[in-house]
């Protein structure tokens, strides 16, 4: 990605797709991935839970204050990917138990380590 000013190509939220490559780098979604998993939630899955909410971290660095924000990213397929709609994103947070949670802060907490 290569980002300059002017240009005829004007992408919304380019910022964002540089923190979430730096989120990448440091394994943030893969470690939050492993720790939904050993909370319990081992379903068939299109959209990685890790990945969910390391997208809605962006959201959320972007200005977004709900699941419906997803749009943000999801308008931007070319630097984002593939974004779950909102409603996957409200069932990613729903099935988010204490368990769950416990170990989302633990894996979080090995990454900024």
């Amino acid at each position: 990605m290569r980002v300059e000013g002017g240009g005829d190509q004007v992408v919304a939220h380019v910022g964002l797709h540089a923190l979430g490559c730096f989120a990448d780098r440091l394994g943030l979604g893969e470690a939050v991935s492993e720790a939904v998993v050993a909370g319990g939630d081992q379903g068939v899955l299109v959209h990685d839970r890790g990945e969910v909410l390391t997208q809605m971290m962006l959201v959320l660095a972007g200005g977004g204050e709900c699941c419906a924000d997803i749009w943000y990213l999801r308008s931007q397929l070319g630097l984002f990917g593939p974004v779950p709609s909102d409603s996957t994103v409200w069932r990613t947070f729903e099935r988010i138990d204490s368990v769950t949670l416990g170990y989302r802060r633990q894996a979080a907490g090995a990454v900024r380590s």
